[in-house]
């Protein structure tokens, strides 16, 4: 699956607030150091190196107003390292916060107290060093420093019937003479606590809190997973896993119950990775790093999904949140965006064998694939699910092609035969005409006639008309060949053009050939690519044919001269079409690539690219996708970005 990702600024958060409310204080030399955004009490919480904290409210959801400055909490007397918050244990309204400093200290706090009350609750004092990271679960706090111990801190019995808790150590677990950089729990009655420490080879151990006093005993040896310390340790608890990022540049993920790595990457910009966030809704692992870049991963494809980058400088934390937000952390500055997510590609498997051919039912809201497996399969456009498979017992499918506002789905197969299916009742008429493989249809409905025409030709080269409205079971319908002036060879396309009455087919001799469809009478050709003709497509009388020179040329189609020509695919051109809707050309290559064209400044609008070889493809309009037919069993589904429908629109105004 491939995305499109939109990021839209909505608020920065600075230091300059504490500079005016300080006066006296240089407001350059003090940076932003961690952030948390508290979703139950709409507040942004900002640590600053001045060991302050800046709060901002909003009485709205932060995507629709502009949050303004509350209080400031001052207290601490170095740089904030880490803030956490959580609900009281008695109490599913009164939220505190815990933050971490460079003095030492943990003070507890309610930033949303009466201006005239003090909103810290209580600082609790045992650590010798930075204190690095925090965790709580079920009223235990959990607390990491670099002076090599983690602390717990449990609240006072005696104290229980107060309102907020007072919290007194009772664990020190040392670590060995390494610097503890990062915990992370799983929580639970057996509460397992993930350790990353900051020493040489470092080491991932894990504890886990057993006996009646829940005392921390060390459950699993210490693994040496990175070549230098681990800065970040993230367990995420809906997959069982935990995701440490480390000063070697690299991001792991590892099983958490067994310990084993999964994923591994070296971070492509060559500098470590900053920050880590888990997207629980989408799967996805969103990381930072110290020159700006905002990476998204699909950690079970090992797939980077997308690299923005967000600002030029380190940035040094991000945050997940519920209105499709993240927030990211910044020396100068806390940013909040707003995420709007596209999904850029996706796949649909069923097929054993490459498509060869695409075709819609419109009525019923269907999508038919023809395979060289021998079978078309029918799927529900929405949701690509198969509700029906047909399958050809004859001959290999070559081709295929859909009659308009019927449930008819013909065939074109190797031995020349041409099969009418019902796809409702999985009956078939025969058409024999072609002696060799049947490689392209077309449909041709003439409103002024009140007929269908269906064209087909092959390797044959014969270009043969049916008169699909007068079929019957015996000779279903009459047919006309279209005469050739020289050496009749392989035709790989042919299409009706609706506004010329015009029926054009391109082949292995490199030419296209014209007819007019009411007289069959030869209209002349178009001559200009040096290697076979794969595809054709229209936009009026404008004509545009691909070839297996890798380019497109585009035609007046009345007076049958080239106007431009298109190069920047770099393999065969394997299908094309005209989305009138959003007024692009849509070409697709055998290497997979798909772009979408403003063809009147011979410039690439979108381009879409994806692993396998695309075959044929097909356009449906509701939903603004692109479905594509690959060598490798596939159908690759690719959105169209909106904004490319507000171009088509005012193009056409």
């Amino acid at each position: 699956m491939e995305l499109t990702l939109t990021l839209t600024h909505l608020q920065s958060f600075s230091t300059s607030a504490i500079a005016s409310k300080q006066p006296g204080t240089k407001a350059p030399h003090l940076t932003c150091t961690c952030h948390l955004l508290v979703d139950a009490m709409k507040s942004l919480m900002v640590g600053i190196s001045s060991g302050d904290i800046l709060v901002w409210k909003s009485k709205k959801s932060y995507s629709q107003t502009t949050m303004v400055q509350g209080r400031v909490l001052s207290g601490h007397k170095g740089r904030i390292w880490v803030m956490k918050c959580v609900p009281l244990p008695r109490s599913t309204t009164i939220h505190v916060v815990f933050s971490g400093s460079a003095d030492r200290t943990i003070r507890m706090w309610n930033p949303w107290v009466p201006e005239t009350d003090r909103p810290c609750i209580q600082t609790l004092v045992g650590h010798n060093g930075t204190v690095t990271s925090i965790e709580y679960d079920n009223g235990t706090l959990i607390s990491s420093s670099t002076d090599h111990t983690i602390r717990v801190w449990r609240p006072q019995d005696e104290r229980a019937i107060t309102t907020y808790p007072w919290y007194i150590c009772t664990q020190v677990v040392s670590e060995s003479g390494d610097w503890v950089n990062s915990l992370s729990i799983r929580p639970g009655d057996a509460m397992t606590l993930f350790v990353g420490d900051g020493k040489g080879r470092w080491n991932l151990s894990a504890y886990q809190a057993m006996g009646r006093q829940q005392m921390l005993k060390q459950c699993r040896p210490k693994q040496h997973l990175h070549e230098r310390g681990i800065s970040h340790v993230l367990f995420v608890p809906q997959e069982n896993f935990v995701v440490t990022l480390s000063f070697d540049n690299t991001v792991q993920v590892h099983d958490a119950s067994n310990g084993n790595g999964f994923f591994a990457v070296e971070n492509p910009n060559r500098c470590r990775y900053t920050g880590v966030a888990w997207d629980h809704a989408r799967q996805e692992m969103l990381l930072v790093d110290a020159i700006g870049y905002l990476q998204v991963w699909n950690v079970y494809m090992e797939k980077c999904l997308k690299v923005v980058r967000i600002r030029r400088g380190e940035l040094h934390q991000i945050s997940v949140h519920s209105d499709d937000l993240i927030v990211v952390g910044a020396q100068e500055c806390v940013e909040v965006w707003n995420v709007h997510r596209q999904v850029q590609s996706r796949e649909c498997q069923g097929h054993t064998g490459p498509i060869v051919g695409l075709a819609r039912l419109q009525q019923e809201r269907m999508l038919c694939s023809a395979s060289l497996d021998n079978t078309i399969r029918c799927w529900s456009i929405g949701s690509m699910s198969c509700v029906a498979v047909l399958r050809e017992a004859a001959s290999e499918i070559a081709s295929i092609a859909h009659v308009p506002d019927t449930n008819l789905v013909l065939s074109g197969l190797d031995n020349g035969v041409i099969h009418l299916w019902n796809v409702d009742t999985g009956s078939t008429l025969v058409l024999k005409a072609h002696t060799n493989m049947v490689t392209c249809m077309a449909i041709a409905r003439v409103p002024r006639r009140h007929r269908d025409y269906l064209i087909t030709s092959g390797f044959d080269g014969r270009v043969i008309i049916w008169d699909l409205t007068n079929r019957k079971t015996v000779n279903p319908c009459q047919d006309h060949e279209l005469q050739h002036a020289g050496p009749i060879l392989e035709k790989l396309t042919v299409a009706f053009n609706p506004s010329s009455g015009t029926v054009l087919a391109g082949g292995n001799d490199c030419l296209v050939h014209i007819w007019d469809l009411e007289t069959y009478e030869s209209r002349g050709r178009l001559q200009g690519h040096t290697a076979a003709v794969t595809s054709l497509a229209f936009d009026a009388n404008i004509v545009f044919t691909g070839a297996d020179d890798g380019t497109v040329r585009i035609w007046d189609g009345y007076y049958r001269h080239c106007l431009w020509t298109l190069d920047d695919h770099a393999d065969s051109i394997r299908c094309m079409m005209f989305l009138p809707d959003c007024q692009s050309l849509v070409t697709c290559a055998a290497d997979g690539a798909v772009f979408l064209w403003d063809y009147t400044t011979r410039s690439v609008r979108k381009r879409f690219t994806h692993a396998q070889h695309g075959r044929c493809m097909l356009y449906d309009d509701e939903l603004h996708q692109i479905f594509v037919g690959t060598d490798q069993a596939g159908i690759v589904i690719f959105s169209i970005p909106d904004e490319l429908y507000a171009i088509g629109n005012t193009a056409t105004a």
